[in-house]
């Protein structure tokens, strides 16, 4: 029976990511009356894919993390991941770092996947935390909380980020499909920061 691998997590993040960005860009219909009555449905659903981008990094995070831990995969480069100490499935894992989906909310965070990581003594902690560790999710989330949790606040991080990013006077939508240089738009930018970390996280 063929070793697991978590190059099947990294695939399965990367393939699920990259139909996003296609829906991300996915024209708007030619004709005025099509176009008039699917703009809207466009927008949310550009609004909706930032926030499920964030949900599969996280979810990606947490099982690198916890697969890891349970050992008996391979990584990228064919290095086989040994069991953290004490750890002999999911369950011993929720004893060191507390109910998995407890945490859920907050995985997508550099600093608790990699935490989690630490303490969990994972055997190839190294990658994980260059690779995780590496991502830029910051902006994504800020602009993820604008969305879900519209306020003063929230809306005042939203504009320095658009500040940051030398774009005024732009809606989340607008503003994650808007094209950089080098031709991608803001959100092929972030998924592909996303998936060069989840790459250098399974090495």
């Amino acid at each position: 029976m063929p070793v697991p691998r978590l190059s099947n997590t990294l695939g399965r993040f990367i393939g699920r990511t990259d139909a996003m960005v296609a829906r991300m860009n996915a024209p708007l219909p030619r004709a005025p009356g099509d176009k008039r009555v699917c703009e809207p449905v466009h927008v949310d659903g550009r609004m909706f894919l930032v926030v499920r981008l964030l949900a599969l990094w996280g979810d990606f995070c947490k099982q690198i993390v916890i697969r890891s831990a349970v050992g008996g995969l391979l990584t990228l480069q064919g290095k086989l991941v040994d069991p953290a100490p004490g750890i002999q499935g999911v369950a011993d894992t929720e004893k060191v770092v507390g109910p998995l989906d407890a945490r859920r909310a907050s995985w997508y965070l550099p600093r608790t996947s990699v935490s989690a990581a630490k303490d969990l003594n994972v055997r190839n902690y190294s990658e994980i935390y260059l690779g995780l560790g590496a991502a830029l999710v910051t902006d994504i989330a800020q602009v993820r909380n604008y969305i879900v949790h519209p306020s003063e606040e929230t809306r005042r991080r939203f504009l320095q980020i658009s500040r940051n990013l030398g774009l005024f006077g732009l809606e989340p939508a607008a503003l994650v499909s808007t094209r950089r240089p080098g031709g991608a738009t803001l959100f092929e930018e972030w998924v592909a920061d996303l998936q060069t970390a989840a790459t250098n996280a399974v090495r």
